[in-house]
């Protein structure tokens, strides 16, 4: 019987080992600074920025889609963006440009 107490302290003194060896392998690779906690952190700020920067991109693309759709099928989007980006105007119109003071063309 007493060898046997002996076997089992000796036993719950090696499983005592492995679990402080455990535990201090998991303290090393959370304190590591390519793998750890605070390299883990960062690249969870990287990946909310992405994905706000997907978010705007995809918001962006859908505005302009709509364009697109409506360039391609309503005449007025048509003439709207003639007038105001390439500055045209109907055959029976005169286009008066006025001088904004700053002197800027």
């Amino acid at each position: 019987m007493v060898a046997r107490r002996g076997w089992r302290r000796q036993g719950w003194t090696f499983v005592l080992a492995c679990v402080l060896a455990l535990l201090a392998a998991v303290a090393m690779l959370a304190l590591d600074q390519e793998t750890g906690i605070s390299a883990t952190a960062e690249l969870v700020g990287r990946v909310e920025e992405t994905e706000r920067h997907v978010a705007h991109l995809q918001a962006e693309k859908r505005r302009l889609v709509q364009e697109v759709h409506g360039l391609d099928s309503d005449p007025l989007v048509i003439e709207s963006v003639a007038r105001q980006r390439l500055r045209m105007v109907r055959p029976d119109e005169i286009m008066i440009v006025l001088d904004d003071g700053l002197g800027v063309d």
